[in-house]
């Protein structure tokens, strides 16, 4: 597995923590690839107990001095004015991705090469994000010839691949040089995986739907290390949002909500406790809003244990996406929720993945900019805990299984079975 980000701060490394957890768990030997941006400590990692356990782990810091000098010195004069942002943007139009991305990419593919010949593997397994865990596989294929692989995408790339209202300021030169990558990871890869069908033909569609017949659609992964526990009491309903919230994924619908909900039902919304935890965009925590400030709260992010403890305390999960005209996305938090038995009100597209999801139960789902239709959701879920049947919107059975381990490595392994068979001739 080549995968940048593993047992991190990162929704793409905890993803990839999962993931190699059932593999292991399903009979398979896991050997990481990838960076020294995580919690780990040495080289070469092989814990014996923890999350990670009976998982050979190769850290590979990014050797930024193997680097071309002009490109060191383009990197340093970005957010410097107009000219030297474009001249910094070169070594990403050569090689598409940043600089540093670059200098792991170098050593991960050596790495892998040096796993081959010592040892060998039936399959390369890379993901996506950022692109440097295909790239590299990509790399390492050209040296290694005929070895099977089988590419992962969690998201649409490049990043003028997202929808609206996600904006991407590349230049048309760079989309080309891009758009030609990507080209070249589909043509090569043997077998390609998805969480969501709707990701999958929203990438493939026109030219690149040739490519569909050999994917595999394989939803995210519940909380695999810890088992929920019954709803809690208390005097207040808990509504409780964790991960990263992007620009494009707003909260002021949300706020303008909680403020209507205040004038229609004051002694409904008296009971209700809005908190956040987790990235914020630039890095900085806000703070809510001067009139919201008795029930709003933003938090630090917490370690995934701390985390999972935290969201134990909530009556209700909060996800919150973009205001797309279709939801092409399955959230990698959507799948934590449901395991977490907890009832999800998810501001998401009318049309899309976590609609469709939860249209047969679960929770609630409200547009993410129709401040009217999410006062009404959370109405209706504050009456329900006032008169204890907040439970009737757990997340079922079904629902469950489906994020659970046991499926969704079934898939995997029909999409790893399939890229050998496909790279052999079978």
């Amino acid at each position: 597995m080549i995968a940048y980000h593993l047992h991190n701060v990162t929704a793409e490394g905890l993803v990839s923590s999962k993931l190699a957890r059932i593999l292991t768990d399903a009979g398979m030997a896991v050997t990481a690839v990838t960076s020294d941006r995580n919690w780990l400590e040495g080289e070469v990692v092989q814990p014996a107990e923890g999350p990670l356990a009976g998982i050979t782990i190769h850290r590979v810091a990014p050797q930024v001095e193997r680097l071309p000098r002009w490109w060191r010195r383009l990197a340093a004069g970005a957010g410097r004015g107009l000219l030297r942002d474009k001249l910094a943007a070169v070594p990403a139009l050569v090689y598409g991705c940043s600089p540093e991305e670059r200098a792991w990419v170098t050593p991960a593919v050596e790495r892998t090469v040096e796993l081959w010949e010592t040892g060998g593997f039936d399959l390369l397994h890379s993901r996506l994000n950022p692109p440097a865990g295909h790239l590299a596989a990509l790399a390492a294929c050209r040296r290694l010839g005929d070895v099977p692989w089988c590419a992962y995408f969690s998201d649409p790339w490049p990043p003028h691949r997202y929808p609206p209202p996600y904006r991407s300021t590349i230049g048309p030169l760079q989309r080309r040089r891009l758009d030609a990558l990507l080209d070249r990871i589909l043509a090569r890869a043997d077998a390609l995986i998805f969480p969501a069908a709707a990701l999958r033909d929203h990438l493939l569609a026109g030219r690149r739907r040739r490519w569909r017949a050999k994917t595999t659609v394989a939803p995210h992964l519940r909380n695999v290390w810890q088992e929920p526990r019954p709803l809690p009491g208390g005097d207040r309903l808990n509504l409780r949002h964790a991960g990263f919230l992007m620009k494009e994924r707003r909260l002021e619908p949300l706020f303008d909500a909680i403020r209507r909900l205040r004038r229609q039902r004051p002694e409904l919304a008296a009971a209700l406790r809005l908190e956040l935890a987790g990235r914020y965009p630039g890095s900085a925590r806000p703070a809510p809003p001067a009139d919201l400030e008795t029930c709003v709260a933003f938090h630090p992010f917490r370690r995934l244990e701390e985390t999972w403890e935290w969201l134990m305390g909530a009556h209700v999960l909060l996800l919150v996406e973009a205001d797309m005209e279709r939801g092409i996305f399955f959230p990698s938090k959507l799948a934590e929720y449901l395991g977490a038995a907890r009832p999800i009100l998810a501001l998401s597209p009318a049309r899309g993945v976590a609609a469709e999801l939860l249209a047969g139960g679960g929770g609630l789902v409200a547009p993410p900019a129709d401040a009217a239709a999410i006062a009404a959701a959370l109405e209706r879920l504050l009456e329900a805990w006032r008169k204890g049947r907040l439970d009737a919107f757990l997340p079922t059975a079904e629902q469950v299984r489906a994020v659970s381990p046991a499926p969704v490595a079934a898939r995997y392994r029909a999409a790893f079975a399939a890229a050998v068979a496909g790279r052999r001739g079978d």
